[in-house]
């Protein structure tokens, strides 16, 4: 607290409302910390600051310095279109999370002048006297000066997923949500004071990782302006000491064939295809906040969970109980959903009531929870204890197999509230005159030893030593699956009603376990295999105890080893960097015969400075580490992560503000299919930028060619443009929605320092480019010597016209076989032709621009070209198709060789 402002009024009436405005003025509002958000300009002007961009802005300024206005405007306007698409993207996301923002309660019920009103949250102070009741979510750090019987959820912080119990003195914190009771509450830090506001400054002052794709954009980037600057220097070269031209026209020239073969389209088609998985995403309930985030996931290498709201549902479930009759039972189902067959083994001795229906009878009794129907048959909502609530459920499922099992339960006469040093909470119920019964429920430790007999299916027995340590076994037995034991007893009582619950509670009969648990989500066991077998490493690190987390990650898949390794917070931090790098990259022997994989690893009393620690760490080692959580406690391993995934129903206002994606429907599935989108994207990435690469480089080969061997040059700078703006941007545009690779998820992640421009790939974009060439000049030869060529002459207008319609037309329809031959790395072509309609339509609106230049008369005059004969297009054809059946022919071949490998 900043100051001594405990005073003896302040407990009884609160502050005075000139108080609270003197330290309102001092504190601050009771707002958290955020980063300031830059003005819209400033974002729109980021758009422009891509190295690619800055490339085409040049280019673009020099067409006009040149005269060419048109090619100038063109390329201006791709410019424009591509910041416009990317501006608009995270404006939308950003709008839809501050739908999302909900986490601060707007309201607070103070006292102030010793009147109990509502004021905003913002406005309370250090020194305030608040009010809290079930349902309310605290609205700022304080501690408890008087309650009852308070219990709070504080999942947001710890990662805990049961409620707290608060007594007189204890601390509650700004975001945690009250379950059960009321308390009067004395403000002791607003703000940035909080333990929220300390992580959230924390994480704005944690830098966020650089995506692989900007890294990759700006690889793009780098690359591009050498080609443009080696480009300059050769045509000029040999312009000027080959061909004898003019200085001045040999540099303009250079400049402007070097403008032309930049490849304006790229960056829009980026841009565009990242908004298509965007798009994709936010259909399957994903919000990506920004464009490049969408493909990290699929570059991701591990994922850091959380457990409670990620991996489970954080709902309380029943799932096994053992009965003091010897029957023991299992409940099927999970969650609010009283749908589910309960299974028992073993029989009631008699045919009295079983223990099993008096344990659920002792655990509606000793209940503060409420539960109601909600929409589906089965499904219900609850108000109060989580724990409490899942009794409850339980008695629904038991009540659905055996109709005549009570639906209400007497009113108590008194109540005996849980506290920790009891660890159990007791109800007396009945008429007071003919006895009444007390009901107790707790800790098993508390109530076997306070039980004196127990109900062996017909009568009450005597509790032996040995009985107790075999009922303790099995209290064992259910903890080692990580289940919450607790215990239910019941006595008679006569009229007299005990004053404390030391009175009450001794010489209890027995009647049995009931073991619940936070269940996983349904969905998670496949999501995690699918993980798996993409190479994609997952580690649990959560607030959680250790044998719970395990249970949970060896139920979901996440471990499979007998003895994987587990490490708590107080261990992590008596290791150094070194030390736990060691325990991280630990290796065990794999499925397969001498294949080695990392040991299965989690963490548990996790703290967040601890899931930082963890991240640093694997990024130290080259990891693209994705970090899922819905808390405070995870923002600042969110913002540090290359890839920050968060909850959109369960999520903090910190965590949302920290991450790159939100997941509306909370589900790990999600994560699954967003990292499948984001390989599909990268491959498509790889497509498109091969086809525009690819077609390009033929441009600039062919002018070099008939630079070199002095044949007349079948292009101009615009007749190009036509070329990278009418007829590549639909087609590169349209191998965006190429569904991907059915084996996409069956292949480890890329490395990590892999580029798209590697040697390879750039060998492979150029021996296509060679195709491409050879294909326009072998039809730029055919057409010269058609027309009486001689070497060294030069050729009327005519025949110029008639040159460029059949270089264009071979040029441009190469490219469009090269698209769609690029559409499968692996596979034929002709695989899946029907799965990307747009790519056919993309085709035919190219193939329908080439026809258009060439026979349109009014296009004749602007273009420079003449129609073809249909000998010409046949030939056209002929040679433009080559490069499809080549790259068949190289696809079979490759195949035939991986079968070759895969059957030895």
């Amino acid at each position: 607290m900043n100051e001594n402002i405990t005073t003896k009024q302040g407990l009884s009436s609160g502050l005075s409302s000139e108080k609270a405005r003197i330290f309102l003025e001092k504190y601050g509002p009771n707002i958290l910390p955020k980063k300031k958000s830059d003005p819209w300009w400033k974002k729109l002007l980021k758009e422009f600051s891509d190295l690619m961009v800055v490339i085409l802005i040049f280019a673009s300024l020099l067409s006009f310095f040149l005269g060419e206005k048109i090619d100038g405007s063109i390329i201006l306007a791709i410019v424009f279109l591509n910041a416009g698409i990317g501006f608009f993207q995270e404006w939308k996301s950003e709008k839809t999370l501050e739908a999302l923002q909900k986490m601060v309660s707007p309201e607070a019920t103070v006292i102030r002048d010793g009147v109990e009103q509502k004021i905003e949250a913002k406005n309370l102070v250090p020194g305030d006297l608040i009010v809290i009741r079930e349902g309310d979510r605290i609205p700022a750090d304080g501690k408890v000066v008087e309650v009852g019987d308070l219990k709070v959820e504080e999942s947001a912080l710890t990662g805990e997923p049961y409620p707290v119990e608060k007594e007189k003195d204890a601390p509650v914190f700004l975001g945690t949500a009250v379950v059960f009771g009321s308390a009067r509450v004395l403000i002791t830090e607003t703000g940035a004071k909080t333990k929220f506001g300390l992580i959230a400054h924390l994480t704005l002052n944690t830098r966020s990782a650089e995506s692989p794709l900007q890294k990759e954009i700006a690889d793009i980037g780098i690359f591009v302006g050498k080609i443009a600057v080696a480009i300059v220097a050769v045509i000029f070269l040999l312009d000027y000491f080959w061909k004898g031209s003019k200085v001045v026209e040999s540099f303009l020239f250079s400049i402007s064939v070097a403008v032309a073969a930049v490849p304006e389209g790229l960056p829009a088609t980026i841009t565009i295809a990242l908004a298509l998985g965007v798009q994709r995403l936010a259909k399957n309930k994903a919000v990506v906040k920004k464009l490049s985030s969408v493909e990290t996931l699929g570059a991701t290498t591990v994922i850091c969970s959380d457990k409670t709201g990620t991996i489970t549902r954080n709902e309380m479930t029943v799932r096994e109980g053992y009965f003091s009759d010897g029957v023991s039972a299992s409940w099927e189902g999970i969650g609010w959903n009283s749908i589910g067959h309960i299974t028992m083994s073993g029989l009631p001795k008699s045919s009295h009531a079983s223990s099993l229906s008096v344990v659920l009878e002792i655990g509606m009794h000793c209940n503060e929870a409420i539960i109601s129907p909600a929409g589906d048959a089965g499904v219900f909502s609850i108000i109060g204890d989580p724990t409490e609530a899942a009794i409850l459920i339980a008695a629904e499922k038991f009540r659905n197999q055996s109709p005549g099992f009570p639906r209400e339960v007497a009113e108590p006469t008194k109540k005996y509230p849980f506290d920790s040093s009891r660890k159990m909470m007791s109800v007396l119920a009945g008429n007071g005159k003919d006895g009444n019964v007390l009901y107790s429920k707790g800790a098993p430790e508390m109530i076997l030893p306070n039980a004196t007999h127990f109900f062996d299916g017909e009568k009450e027995a005597v509790m032996t030593p040995e009985k107790r340590a075999e009922f303790l076994a099995h209290v064992s037995e259910l903890s080692e699956k990580a289940l919450r034991v607790l215990a239910f007893a019941k006595k008679n009582i006569g009229g007299d009603v005990p004053k404390t619950p030391k009175e009450a509670e001794h010489s209890l009969v027995f009647y049995g376990l009931l073991g619940m648990i936070d269940p996983p989500r349904a969905e998670v066991p496949e999501a995690v295999e699918a993980a798996h077998s993409a190479g994609v490493r997952i580690i649990i690190i959560t607030g959680d105890n250790p044998k719970t987390a395990e249970a949970i990650s060896r139920e979901v898949g996440i471990i499979r080893e007998d003895e994987p390794r587990i490490i708590t917070g107080d261990e992590m931090r008596a290791m150094s960097d070194g030390e736990l790098t060691m325990m991280l990259y630990e290796t065990v022997n794999g499925p397969k015969k001498g294949a080695k994989k990392y040991r299965d690893i989690l963490f548990a009393r996790s703290a967040p400075e601890d899931k930082m620690r963890i991240v640093s760490l694997l990024q130290e080692k080259g990891e693209i580490v994705a970090v899922t959580g819905d808390g405070v406690n995870d923002a600042p391993a969110l913002k540090k992560a290359n890839i920050g995934v968060t909850m959109g129903i369960a999520g903090t206002e910190v965590s949302k503000e920290a991450a790159s994606m939100i997941l509306l429907d909370d589900s790990f599935a999600t994560i699954v299919f967003a990292i499948r989108e984001g390989r599909i994207i990268y491959e498509n990435l790889k497509k498109f930028i091969f086809f525009l690469f690819s077609g390009n480089m033929s441009e600039l080969m062919v002018i070099l060619a008939v630079l070199c061997f002095s044949i007349p040059n079948p292009f101009t700078a615009v007749l190009i443009l036509v070329v990278n703006l009418g007829t590549d941007a639909l087609p590169a545009i349209a191998l965006s929605f190429e569904k991907g690779e059915k084996e996409i998820m069956n292949i480890p992640p890329r490395a990590p320092d892999a580029r798209i421009l590697n040697k390879q790939f750039i060998l492979r974009i150029f021996r296509t480019g060679l195709l491409l060439t050879a294909s326009v000049l072998a039809v730029v030869l055919w057409s010269l010597m058609n027309s009486g060529w001689s070497y060294g002459e030069g050729i009327s207008e005519f025949e110029y016209e008639k040159l460029r319609s059949l270089a264009f037309a071979t040029l441009v329809l190469s490219q469009l076989f090269v698209a769609f031959s690029v559409r499968h790395f692996r596979h034929s072509a002709l695989h899946g032709l029907t799965d990307n309609l747009f790519l056919f339509f993309s085709l035919g609106v190219s193939l329908a621009i080439v026809l258009a230049v060439i026979y349109i008369p009014l296009l004749q005059v602007v273009f420079k070209t003449s129609a073809l004969t249909g000998k010409e297009m046949a030939m056209v054809v002929y040679l433009s198709s080559l490069t499809l059946w080549i790259e068949e022919i190289r696809k079979f071949l490759l195949s035939r060789k991986l079968m070759k490998v895969e059957t030895t």
